[in-house]
């Protein structure tokens, strides 16, 4: 009797397990609070682009700091500065709006539509990164 008890209690645990691990899988995902329209690769690609832009955010503030301006994607390939990522990232495709004084990263979302994927996400010398 103790055997099936543990046996039942072992599945009840597992099951309630697996739907907080799917109920946190769809929080995460675009277009994922809507059942089958998850798509982990659109997550994956967004997370990627997110530290993407950062990265080319922290690329122009060195630059900042040691030329004194900002530089466009294709000046700072000219640099020769080696860890910046490519041109693009799956659906995304990345640009550099420099001047002396300021600049801004666009990743412009070039795929069909996804629920939950924006179209557009940008970050400048402030780090933080918005969506439309």
């Amino acid at each position: 009797m103790s055997r099936t008890l543990g046996f039942i209690a072992t599945l009840l645990v597992m099951a309630a397990g697996i739907y907080l691990y799917m109920n946190q899988l769809k929080a995460v995902s675009p277009g994922g609070t809507h059942g089958a329209t998850a798509n982990p690769q659109a997550t994956i690609d967004l997370a990627g682009v997110k530290r993407d832009l950062l990265q080319f955010a922290k690329a122009e503030q060195q630059h900042l700091a040691t030329d004194g301006n900002y530089l466009s994607m294709d000046e700072m390939r000219k640099a020769g500065d080696t860890g910046l990522p490519s041109d693009g990232r799956g659906p995304f495709r990345y640009t550099i709006d420099a001047s002396s004084s300021t600049f801004t990263v666009t990743a412009t979302y070039t795929g069909g539509p996804v629920e939950g994927v924006p179209r557009v996400m940008r970050v400048g010398p402030d780090m933080s990164i918005t969506s439309e």
